[in-house]
C-alpha cells in the first residue's frame, strides 16, 4: 500500500471515497474506527510532548478517540502494521523469558489458555 494514499490509522482501509475534510463523527467504512483522531492527523508525533507537534492545538488524553482539534489534518500512510507484530514479538520474548512456555511455541495472546498452560506444566497434566 503506497504511502501517500488515506488509510485507516487501526485497520490500513483506504478511505480515498470519504469527503475532505473528514467530519468530527467520520468512521473507516471497514472497521468503523473514529478517524478524526490524532493517529491519522498530520501532526502526530510520539517524540513530542503530548504527541502532537503542533504547539498550539489543546492536549487530547485519548489518541484513538475522535475529538474536536481544529489543527487536525489527515495524514497518508498512517497505518503501521508492523506495530501488531512487535507486540507478538515482545509478548513471545516475555513469554521464554519468565518460562511460560517453550521459546518456539506459538504464544496464545488469552489470558485463560496462558493460565491453563501454566497448570498443565505444574501439574503435569494436559497434552
Amino acid at each position: 500500500m503506497s504511502d501517500d494514499l488515506l488509510v485507516c490509522w487501526k485497520c490500513g482501509a483506504s478511505l480515498t471515497d470519504l469527503l475532505l475534510p473528514l467530519a468530527r463523527a467520520a468512521e473507516c467504512p471497514a472497521c468503523c474506527a473514529d478517524l478524526h483522531v490524532c493517529r491519522l492527523c498530520r501532526y502526530y508525533d510520539l517524540m513530542v510532548a503530548n504527541a502532537c507537534s503542533e504547539p498550539l492545538a489543546e492536549p487530547v488524553l485519548d489518541k484513538d478517540r475522535a475529538n474536536f482539534c481544529d489543527y487536525f489534518q489527515p495524514r497518508p500512510g498512517a497505518y503501521t502494521p508492523a506495530a501488531a507484530e512487535q507486540v507478538a514479538r515482545s509478548r513471545a520474548a516475555l513469554a521464554a523469558l519468565f518460562g511460560l512456555m517453550p521459546e518456539n511455541t506459538q504464544m496464545s495472546s488469552e489470558p485463560k489458555d496462558l493460565a491453563r498452560s501454566a497448570l498443565e506444566r505444574l501439574f503435569g497434566t494436559g497434552g
